[in-house]
Order: C-alpha cells, then structure tokens, then sequence
C-alpha cells in the first residue's frame, strides 16, 4: 500500500511499512528543461547550460526533504510566490530553517553540505552513515 505523507513532497510516496520511494520522474525532467532557462543552480559551476538527473541533484534533494522531514516545513516556506522561490534559487539563497525548528547543528550542517556545489556535496555513502550513525544513537 502507497500512500503520499502530507509533510513530505509529493514525488515522494511511502510504503504502509515506512520505505519511501522517489517518483513522478517524468515531471522533473520537465522541471529541469525550465530550470535550464534560469541557469540553475547545478549550471553555475559548469561552462555548458544542460542539467541533467545525477546523484548529485539527488544529494540536494535529500537536503530540502531532510529540512521539510526536521521541520515539518517546507523549504521557502516563508516565501508567498513561486517566482521568488525561482528568484532565490537562481541566486543561490539558500532555505533557511523555521525559527521556531529545533533542528540539530549536525542536522542542519548535513542538509547544507547537501546544497553545496556540485564536487562539494557529501557521498550517497557520508550520507547512509550519517543517518546510520544518528539512528544508533536513538536506540538505548
């Protein structure tokens, strides 16, 4: 059984057992041909304007569900209009967390290494041994 969480985003449907799955991938090639007109932020650091699905668009995806999961806020959401939100990502403004989160400096370190440049962001592997480590903590 699939269901959508309302706190995460849409692409991301959940098993009634917890695994979440990535999906609608048909829409984010849609999104990354607009994203190409405004220069996004993945084509900064390279010569040529083409982005394309990588691991590392999957790195600063995993940052803004980790903000969204930790807050229960979605990134930007202090920002009315999505052409804004356009605005700052094309100028490379990073989501802030909400005021009132009690994300942990680790947390919040984590989701922003994962917005970095592309070279910068930390591995699938920093990544699983990051949560496996914060995981380990939690069990008595």
């Amino acid at each position: 059984m699939l269901y959508c969480s309302r706190i995460l985003q849409s692409n991301v449907l959940v098993h009634g057992n917890g695994r979440a799955c990535l999906a609608d991938f048909g829409l984010s090639t849609i999104v990354l041909e607009f994203m190409e007109l405004f220069e996004a932020p993945e084509d900064e650091e390279e010569d040529e304007a083409a982005v394309s699905l990588s691991t590392e668009c999957d790195i600063y995806s995993f940052g803004s569900i980790a903000l969204q999961v930790l807050t229960c806020k979605v990134p930007y959401y202090n920002v009315k209009r999505d052409n804004v939100v356009l605005g700052q990502l094309v100028r490379g403004k990073k989501p802030e967390p909400p005021k009132e989160s009690q994300i942990a400096p680790s947390h919040w370190d984590l989701i922003e290494r994962c917005w970095l440049p592309r070279a910068s962001r930390p591995s699938v592997q920093d990544i699983v041994a990051f949560v496996a480590r914060e995981r380990q903590a939690l069990v008595p």
